[in-house]
């Protein structure tokens, strides 16, 4: 059997924040005890950090709206293309990982 600690790590690395925290709150083997080791200390930390990117893209593209509204739905368009082939790479990359569990 893996470790719930391994796997809440692997998961806690892999998954954005908010999907980790939504993972985290279905699963009983995440245990109170296992997240604060999982995310230490700087669990905060990071999401803080997080937010910050977050508020600055904003700004960054509400700025770029304002210059240029045609240019930015294109830029649009490719973040959505990157996520969405990050997000498979991420899924093929559990299911191989889980795979190799069994």
């Amino acid at each position: 059997m893996v470790c719930p600690r391994v796997v809440g790590g692997l998961l806690s690395f892999l998954l954005p924040g908010r999907q980790w925290r939504l993972l985290r709150d279905e699963f009983p083997f995440t245990n109170p005890s296992i997240q604060a080791e999982v995310l230490g200390d700087d669990g905060r930390y990071v999401e803080q950090q997080q937010q910050q990117q977050q508020e600055q893209k904003q700004q960054l593209q509400q700025h770029q709206k304002e210059h240029e509204p045609h240019h930015h739905q294109e830029q649009q368009q490719q973040q959505q293309q990157q996520q969405q082939q990050q997000q498979q790479q991420q899924e093929e990359f559990l299911l191989y990982g889980l795979w190799v569990w069994v």
